[in-house]
This record gives structure tokens, C-alpha cells and sequence, in this order.
């Protein structure tokens, strides 16, 4: 069986907001906490026989070497952006019961593959 890949792109939002001010202002926010945590609960959830899952922190890093970046750049997209099987699904949270969801279906997916079928 084929195993989901998660991955987790953190960074830090940078942009000026309406008035002008810094966004960026404060303690730096990668979403990586927010990751081990989510990786936790989906760890216990489905098995590590079913997920692979990585943070990768892009800060320092060239956009263009991230696709789900790179693809988005410009649209207002945020950090951290969640990837699954190579598609980015959200940016700006990682959504814990979203991400089960599709999960799922990847797995339903998988156990049915056309290839898999008999007719």
C-alpha cells in the first residue's frame, strides 16, 4: 500500500499591512510547532505504515525549490502551507480534521486503484 505524503512548508509571512505597518514585527512563526503536534495525533491516528510526514522550514531557502511556493507566489498564499501528495491543499493553518478527511479518501483511493480492480 501506497503511504500519504504530508509535508508542512514553514515560514514567515512577510507584507505590509493596509496601514502600511510591519506584518512581520515580533516573534518569528514557522507553524512547526503547531506541525509536531498535528504529526502526533496523525501518527497515533493512522500508523506510521500509512503516513509519511515532514516539516520542512523554508526560511533562508529559495522559494523557487518549493513548488507549492513557488506556484503561489504572489497569490496571497501563507505560511505554513500544507502539501499532500505533492498538491498544496491550505496555507495559513494547518486544519487537523480537514487533513484527516483526505487522508481517508487517499487511503480509500489506494485500497481501489484501477489497477488493483478485477472486471
Amino acid at each position: 500500500m501506497a503511504k500519504v505524503r504530508i509535508q508542512v512548508l514553514g515560514g514567515v509571512n512577510r507584507g505590509l499591512s493596509d496601514d502600511g505597518s510591519c506584518q512581520g514585527c515580533g516573534p518569528v512563526y514557522t507553524g512547526q510547532r503547531e506541525y509536531e503536534v498535528i504529526q502526533e495525533i496523525l501518527s497515533d491516528w493512522f500508523g506510521p505504515e500509512e503516513l509519511e510526514m515532514e516539516y520542512i522550514n523554508t526560511l533562508g531557502q529559495d522559494p523557487a525549490s518549493f513548488p507549492a511556493i513557488d506556484q503561489t507566489s504572489g497569490l496571497g498564499h501563507m505560511f505554513p502551507m500544507v502539501v499532500i501528495n505533492g498538491e498544496r491543499k491550505w496555507s495559513g493553518s494547518i486544519p487537523l480534521g480537514a487533513i484527516i478527511e483526505v487522508v481517508k479518501a487517499e487511503l480509500a483511493g489506494a485500497l481501489c486503484a484501477p489497477s488493483e480492480l478485477k472486471g
